[in-house]
């Protein structure tokens, strides 16, 4: 499967490297190319806050100040990862979009404090500075970088589209989609556009990349890379498919891992050791039986059991309907957390075909670089391939970091590119980070934590006192993307639905609503928001070091 990717090239690397991790070859053809706008050090004096509607103008603006204390507000967590890496320590981020960015720098600062400043592009989309006005803010807008439009098709593209092996082409911004799509009709490549998918973040793009050009135009769940990844991969061929993996109707597929993080099933994922990423596991097939799942499956028994005893006990005159409510509840919890455990093994296999890939690609480049090199530079750039490489690893099997991270910093040592991502990663490194799956297994008792913090007790009679008892065994809490309200309550389920849908960003973002934080979740945001950072610094360090190691090979011949 091969897809083109429109993003500016540094996205658009990293995404390609995403990609070749699950089998797919990304075609880089960047619509737009960020240039930083040169100038003095920015005037500071009285800014309460700074807000960025995108990671380049989080960039951007560490380009032009030294300062990081200031508390910075994003537009969503891949802003805030950008924020974290470029070394900003107090960072919120919004869930996606300016209108949200608005309503949470109005929750968040206080109008007259301060000027609020907007580093932002020269073309920005919303009126950040309007809603916040109308709010009594005084919101700076300052321009510090500019997207530029290609002015043709990148080579790689035309080709790409002339000889008919492309599948698809993912687009993130409306001004990207019209780019492409007018350039496309300029170089006469229009006809073939009939045959391809276009991958949408948006309604917004997909209607600014005109629908009826396309074989097909899909629009991904939520306004992220993670999703559209997801939606690209649930097309990718079943004879591309890793093993393990069956394929779905129409020949698409869609890997299972990211729905393996189901709160209630995550721990069977930590159960199964799944956490490091770049270790190559067993097909399923072949591994022996875990008995460990056996323990887990009888521990479920024995719940069950435990639970059939205490409805037996209840006096006859129990409220039927609150009483059939809860055990509904319960045997449909039970019913889904015994079929996830058989789709986990399936989720070793994807993610170990996953990242098999990425250790071939890195290794193929890390071959030709030593081939090529006369000077010593693809040497170097090869050991800060397989420095990376052993960082990864470690913060994957979520053990302590230092050495390695000391490994690539000495290594790094004169690439000031480098040096933001490393310290990034510094205040984690003695204690390593959690992996998601670890995260997701603690969040569901962490969340019954934090209400139980502020629930406080009633007496409810004798069937609010058999309900106690029950809840001390489950807890039944609601969860569901689509929970109304702001309590803690709503907050927590609508987090819990980001976890199970395998975005762990979103769940943070999400999470950010809940003021004051209860303690039991102060600990978990923290692992949360490290793993985060680390994952951001990681890709930050990936696309700098594989750029620097392309830039080492010397020309073709």
């Amino acid at each position: 499967m091969r897809i083109l990717i429109t993003r500016p090239r540094a996205d658009s690397e990293a995404l390609a490297a995403r990609l070749a991790a699950a089998g797919i070859d990304g075609v880089v053809a960047p619509m737009l190319e960020v240039l930083l706008r040169e100038g003095p050090p920015l005037d500071l004096a009285g800014v309460q806050a700074v807000l960025a509607t995108s990671a380049n103008g989080a960039r951007a603006f560490a380009a032009r100040s030294d300062r990081r204390d200031l508390p910075l507000l994003a537009v969503g967590e891949a802003t805030a990862a950008a924020a974290r890496a470029a070394g900003f320590t107090d960072v919120l981020a919004a869930e996606g979009d300016s209108e949200q960015l608005a309503e949470l720098a109005r929750d968040r600062l206080e109008a007259g404090a301060g000027t609020v400043l907007h580093a932002a592009g020269a073309h920005t989309a919303g009126d950040l500075a309007g809603a916040l006005a109308a709010a009594g803010f005084d919101c700076r807008r300052e321009v510090l970088y500019e997207a530029v439009a290609a002015e043709a098709l990148p080579g790689e593209a035309a080709r790409a589209l002339a000889d008919g092996t492309l599948d698809g082409v993912a687009l993130f911004s409306p001004r990207t989609a019209r780019t492409f799509v007018a350039l496309a009709r300029a170089a006469g490549h229009q006809a073939a556009l009939a045959g391809l998918t276009a991958y949408c973040l948006s309604e917004a793009v997909a209607g600014a990349a005109e629908r009826a050009l396309w074989r097909r135009v899909v629009v991904a769940v939520r306004a992220n890379a993670d999703s559209l990844i997801e939606l690209i991969r649930a097309d990718l061929p079943a004879r591309q498919a890793p093993p393990g993996v069956a394929a779905r109707a129409g020949g698409g597929w869609r890997a299972p891992v990211l729905a393996a993080a189901v709160a209630a099933v995550v721990s069977v994922l930590v159960v199964l050791g799944l956490a490091s990423w770049l270790a190559p596991a067993p097909a399923p097939a072949e591994a022996p039986p875990d008995p460990r799942i056996g323990s887990l499956e009888q521990r479920l028994d024995d719940l069950a059991r435990r639970v059939d005893s205490r409805f037996a006990a209840l006096p006859p005159a129990a409220a039927p309907a609150a009483v059939e409510a809860l055990a509904g509840d319960l045997a449909a919890r039970e019913r889904a957390l015994r079929a996830d455990l058989a789709r986990s093994r399936d989720a070793a296999a994807d993610l170990a075909q996953r990242l098999d890939a990425l250790e071939t690609r890195i290794a193929a480049l890390s071959d030709r670089m030593a081939q090529a090199d006369t000077g010593g530079q693809a040497r170097r750039a090869g050991a800060l391939l397989i420095g990376l490489g052993q960082l990864r690893a470690a913060i994957a099997d979520a053990r302590p970091y230092q050495g390695e991270l000391d490994a690539l910093s000495t290594l790094a040592a004169g690439e000031s590119a480098l040096q933001p991502a490393l310290a990034g990663l510094a205040a984690a490194a003695p204690a390593g980070v959690e992996t998601e799956a670890e995260l997701g297994a603690r969040f569901p008792a962490v969340a019954v934590a934090a209400l139980k913090e502020g629930a406080g007790t009633a007496d409810d009679g004798w069937l609010g006192h058999a309900l106690a008892e029950l809840r001390s065994l489950v807890t039944i809490r609601r969860v569901g993307a689509d929970v109304a309200g702001t309590d803690a309550d709503a907050v927590l389920a609508r987090a819990q639905a980001h976890i199970e849908a395998g975005d762990l960003a979103a769940a943070v973002a999400a999470l950010a609503a809940l003021r004051p934080v209860p303690a039991p979740l102060a600990a978990w945001l923290a692992e949360a928001r490290a793993l985060l950072d680390a994952r951001a610094a990681l890709d930050a360090l990936t696309v700098l070091i594989v750029a620097h190691a392309e830039a080492s090979e010397p020309p073709a011949p």
